[in-house]
């Protein structure tokens, strides 16, 4: 039986020019697999950082699909040929690692009881985790960690989560052409991670596949 996947992003102004780049791409998989794509821009927790919206945009889609899958806006999907459906097995989270540890650019739940509860508790543990380093990723690696290890399949970060060599992050994991999702966060300090050379490679990416 064929998996009801969706792919949900949220984002506000500040991503700006680049996003409507990586939506292209999010759409035209989607459409090639007959997948879902849902863009979320209305805040449902204004007192919190954008970050938080990640558990509400996902719960929201629980009862029509069998798997969300999360992806920041600045994150885009390259290899249309690959089914994303190929990374699901019989865990409920699934999310890769780089060297800040886990990290939830992209992820994805099995939806159902343990995956909303999972959610559920992101959101109760707001209070302990609104000024943790990296926010709710670092809510969610303490609950992976702890209360959810069982439920948790850690994906190669190849496979889904890859970063271009500027980044420190791409030990590991830096960007081939054949890769599945190329993930390129801003970054302080970093001038290449600002939005023109985002736009640029996004651009290129899209123009390669015919977008």
């Amino acid at each position: 039986m064929d998996k009801k996947i969706a792919i949900v992003t949220f984002y506000d102004e500040k991503c700006g020019a680049f996003a409507l780049l990586t939506d292209a791409a999010k759409n035209h998989y989607c459409e090639k697999f007959g997948y879902k794509y849902f863009l979320h821009k209305e805040r449902t927790v204004p007192e919190r950082r954008p970050n938080w919206e990640k558990p509400n945009a996902m719960l929201s889609h629980f009862d029509d699909f069998d798997y969300v899958v999360w992806m920041d806006a600045d994150a885009t999907i390259v290899n249309m040929d690959f089914d994303i459906a190929e990374l699901f097995s019989d865990k409920i989270i699934y999310m890769s690692k780089d060297i800040n540890g886990w990290n939830n650019g992209v992820f994805a739940i099995k939806t159902g009881d343990i995956a909303r509860n999972f959610l559920e508790d992101v959101n109760m543990l707001y209070p302990d985790f609104k000024y943790a380093k990296f926010i709710e990723q670092t809510c969610m690696g303490y609950l992976m960690d702890t209360k959810y290890r069982e439920y948790v399949c850690q994906v190669p970060a190849k496979k889904w989560n890859c970063y271009d060599n500027v980044y420190k992050h791409y030990i590991d994991n830096e960007f081939c052409n054949g890769d599945f999702i190329l993930h390129l966060p801003g970054e302080r300090g970093l001038p290449k991670t600002n939005p023109p050379y985002r736009i640029k490679r996004f651009t290129e990416i899209n123009e390669a596949n015919g977008i």
